[in-house]
């Protein structure tokens, strides 16, 4: 009999053993059982990325509980003077430029870092876009500045040019201040010059609807062309934008077509044959404060 007990205690042991081992085999993926969630393996966390600015980051790896806070003050939204760059009101923007402007280069660059730490870190779309926008007018500003310091470090023009101050602001655009200094040290072709002003006045004065509405020009002819300028006083354009069936149209959109319309007349005039190229870019406008200022470059033909 105790050979027998012994011989079933046995079977048993062994049996238990046996359940015991196969529970602690993993099933292999063919053999798991229709419907089990399968097994995944544990997925590393990203490495964050080292180019994004050291303020970023830092708010990044704040405890759940202070990032908020934190990242509020970094990817939080502009200032409203800075998010006028990205409207589309004209005036908004102007209103926007003439702030930039006011402040200094230290202010400028700090407004740079902090839109540059928004782009980087914001996770809105409009957000990322008024801060680029930002980051676009804070460099076109600087870059305006070293502009107007390299000029005033160059050589005053031989024969200069002296215009009415309603012309500063608008001086101030790069191309347009260029153009003026380059005219300035060109000598005078007397043979050319001289006609060719007297010429420009006599067509001029004699288009009385365009002269009472812009005023007596000032014309300086050099070697390479000739700068014709007028300054005019509360031009009425919102009455003319409404006759093309445009309201919304800028006055300098606006008044660009009185141009076109004396530049037609200009080039029926037997005397600009091989003496004026074509007009093909109309004159560098301004209005602002209801003063309008003109600069109107023609091109002598070199042919």
């Amino acid at each position: 009999m105790k050979p027998l007990l012994a011989f079933a205690a046995g079977v048993a042991l062994t049996s238990l053993a046996f359940l015991l081992w196969d529970r602690s085999v993993p099933t292999p993926p063919s053999e798991q059982v229709e419907g089990a969630a399968p097994l995944s393996p544990s997925i590393p966390s990203p490495v964050r990325d080292s180019s994004l600015s050291s303020q970023a980051s830092t708010a990044a790896d704040l405890p759940s509980e202070d990032r908020t806070s934190e990242t509020t003050s970094i990817c939080g939204d502009l200032p409203d003077d800075l998010t006028r760059f990205a409207m589309r009101n004209d005036r908004s923007e102007r209103e926007a430029i003439d702030l930039l402007r006011s402040w200094s280069d230290e202010e400028l660059r700090a407004v740079e870092e902090r839109a540059e730490a928004i782009v980087a870190c914001s996770q809105e779309v409009q957000e990322e876009q008024d801060a680029e926008r930002t980051m676009a007018a804070v460099g076109d500003e600087l870059l305006r500045r070293e502009r107007i310091a390299s000029w005033d470090a160059a050589p005053p023009p031989d024969q200069p040019i002296l215009l009415p101050p309603e012309f500063n602001r608008h001086l101030e655009h790069a191309n347009v201040r260029r153009d003026h200094e380059n005219l300035q040290r060109e000598p005078v072709d007397q043979a050319w010059a001289l006609p060719m002003e007297g010429n420009l006045r006599t067509f001029i004065t004699g288009q009385s609807e365009f002269l009472g509405k812009y005023g007596y020009p000032t014309i300086t002819c050099r070697t390479s062309r000739c700068e014709v300028t007028f300054v005019a006083y509360g031009l009425d354009t919102a009455a003319r934008a409404a006759e093309l069936g445009n309201p919304d149209m800028s006055p300098e959109i606006v008044l660009l077509s009185d141009f076109s319309y004396v530049t037609r007349s200009l080039g029926e005039e037997p005397w600009v044959t091989d003496q004026l190229l074509p007009a093909t870019v109309g004159p560098s406008i301004r209005t602002q404060d209801g003063i309008t200022t003109v600069i109107w470059n023609l091109w002598r033909d070199g042919d």
